[in-house]
């Protein structure tokens, strides 16, 4: 008789549905989809608000874009304005010509 139960694997309470409840569980379950409802509607209007802050913000910094230009914008331009660097390594190439030095008050006249 024991050694059959032994034998099984499992019995039949262990396979069967749980179909008790009681009335304390269908309170709670109440409860907690009013909850869960609460909590999707406050996440849903949260999640409208920041959609609509990041399309503000968007369109607050497209049109300050727009009007003043980007930052990379602005650097280039005034860049451009600057006038040239010399490169320090121009001078110091081998091979170079250097020019010629004239003392002051005197100019050279080009040969005819």
């Amino acid at each position: 008789m024991f050694a059959d139960r032994e034998r099984r694997p499992s019995n039949d309470w262990e396979r069967a549905p749980r179909k008790f409840r009681s009335h304390q569980d269908d309170h709670y379950l109440s409860w907690r989809d009013k909850q869960m409802e609460a909590l999707d509607r406050d996440y849903a209007e949260y999640c409208q608000e920041r959609e609509q802050r990041f399309h503000q913000d968007f369109d607050s910094w497209r049109r300050n874009r727009l009007t003043h230009g980007s930052e990379e914008e602005i650097l280039v331009a005034a860049a451009e304005r600057l006038p040239p660097v010399p490169d320090p390594a121009e001078p110091a190439t081998l091979g170079a010509a250097e020019p010629e030095i004239q003392p002051p008050g005197r100019v050279r006249r080009p040969p005819a």
